[in-house]
């Protein structure tokens, strides 16, 4: 189970497996009972051994993670929900290391800036 994986409602980390088929894992939130998938992507990245922080201003609201600097960073289904995306895009922007790889958008598209 992915170590940094905590509830979408309640932000719990009090987390179980809750039951796995063919294609993903269930789990549940201790705290409120809520069974729930994990993001598919961040979910396979921890299963093999990436170190994985995830930041949604709803259900993962920690901006601790906003702190560090990554080497790759994926944002999918965000672009078309931000307020103000050339501000918000370049925080995101400004959190990667300089090879600067991201993919972004509900249809995935890579993006190399600065190269």
């Amino acid at each position: 189970m992915p170590a940094e994986l905590h509830c979408p409602l309640c932000a719990g980390g009090k987390i179980s497996l809750y039951s796995k088929d063919g294609s993903r894992s269930y789990f549940c939130c201790g705290s409120c009972s809520l069974v729930f998938v994990p993001p598919a992507l961040a979910h396979r990245l921890c299963e093999v051994r990436f170190s994985v922080a995830l930041y949604d201003s709803i259900f993962a609201p920690d901006e601790d993670v906003l702190d560090v600097s990554y080497d790759f960073m994926c944002a999918t289904e965000v672009v078309e929900h931000l307020h103000q995306p050339g501000p918000e895009l370049e925080r995101l922007w400004a959190l990667l290391h300089s090879a600067r790889l991201a993919i972004i958008g509900a249809d995935v598209i890579l993006l190399q800036r600065g190269l």
